[in-house]
Formats: C-alpha cells, structure tokens, sequence
C-alpha cells in the first residue's frame, strides 16, 4: 500500500490531536503509516515540519 504525503498529514493531524505535539512522535506517525522512520523523514525533514504541514490547510482557509 502507498501512503501519500497527504496521508501522512492526516495521520499525523490526528496523532498530533490525540497525543499534543510532545507526545506524538515520528515513529508513532511512521507505525501507523506502514513506513519507517526514515520514509517520514524523507517527505518532512522534522516532527515541526509534519506538524507545519499538517495544521496549513486549516490556517489558510
């Protein structure tokens, strides 16, 4: 199965949601994506940068 970035957004909007940001991490993230850590990081170079990505949509309406 292929995970998209925006895939990833959502899952990690969700966690992010659930656990706050100090309580979410990339692995968390990349678990319930099916993808390693490394996979993650490749699409979004740090947990703040997923977060930014994440919360972007809603900022800009």
């Amino acid at each position: 199965m292929s995970t998209s970035s925006e895939d990833l957004r959502a899952i990690a909007l969700a966690e992010f949601a659930a656990a706050g940001y100090a309580g979410t991490s990339i692995h968390r993230i990349a678990d319930i994506a099916g993808l390693s850590k490394s996979s993650v990081l490749y699409h979004y170079s740090s947990k703040e940068t997923l977060l930014e990505a994440a919360v972007a949509p809603a900022i800009d309406r």
